[in-house]
């Protein structure tokens, strides 16, 4: 007899038929994806790794600097991206599926006490707030009394923080925590103040949007939601 469960899975063969193998643009960001040792690691890598093994899409992972990850992925019609959700907008390269969110935190000098939100933008009105280029982290990005200061990663913005050159900086907490403990353990910071979350998300470019591997890849992430994978393969901390 032949049930619906024969019929998906004949679908699912046949779409891996007519899929291909595609590269995948990932921001160099511990611990979310770095080269460590000539090896890709990182919490994003893992997951591609999950996602290609689950899609059977052979993914090529490139991992540049977030610049060159933007270039990258606008020439390339057929490439895939992984990203935080502010690095594109959706007309250009639509979402095909939120991997996973992450929180969005404040950071500043030790001496400094945040209990909210508010606490921050007195103090940022003279030398500002370091934040990541492109990201408009929630409330940052709206906030007209925020005065932004571009930092290149969040190490360097932790170190323009030391040298007072900024007044805090705004980052996903898994990057600053990773910063202040492979990078800048001597720093005297406060404890991060977390103000919301963002989230990683998979994207195409629009013409390959509805195509047979963007259907595959954005199906083996909501498997692997729906099963905790995502959530065992994200833990940070």
């Amino acid at each position: 007899m032949f049930s619906w469960l024969h019929a998906v899975t004949l679908a699912s063969v046949l779409w891996s038929l007519n899929a291909s193998s595609a590269t995948l643009y990932l921001t160099e960001a511990p611990p979310y994806s770095y080269i460590k040792n000539g090896l890709s690691q990182g919490i994003n890598v893992r997951i591609a790794e999950e996602i290609s093994l689950r899609s059977g899409i052979p993914l090529t992972i490139v991992i540049v600097p977030s610049s060159r990850h933007i270039n990258l992925f606008n020439q390339d019609k057929d490439g895939y991206s992984i990203a935080l959700v502010e690095n594109f907008n959706d007309k250009d390269a639509p979402q095909l599926a939120t991997v996973w969110q992450v929180p969005v935190a404040l950071i500043t000098k030790k001496e400094i006490i945040l209990k909210s939100y508010e606490d921050i933008i007195p103090y940022v009105a003279d030398k500002g707030l370091g934040v990541m280029r492109r990201l408009n982290y929630p409330h940052i990005g709206q906030d007209a009394r925020i005065k932004r200061v571009e930092i290149n990663t969040v190490a360097n913005g932790l170190r323009m923080l030391q040298a007072e050159r900024v007044a805090a900086i705004v980052a996903t907490l898994p990057g600053i925590l990773d910063a202040i403990e492979k990078q800048e353990p001597q720093l005297q910071l406060g404890t991060p103040l977390i103000i919301g979350q963002t989230s990683f998300v998979l994207r195409s470019r629009a013409e390959a949007q509805n195509n047979p591997t963007s259907k595959l890849l954005a199906k083996a992430i909501e498997n692997m939601i729906q099963d905790g994978s995502i959530r065992r393969l994200s833990t940070w901390n």
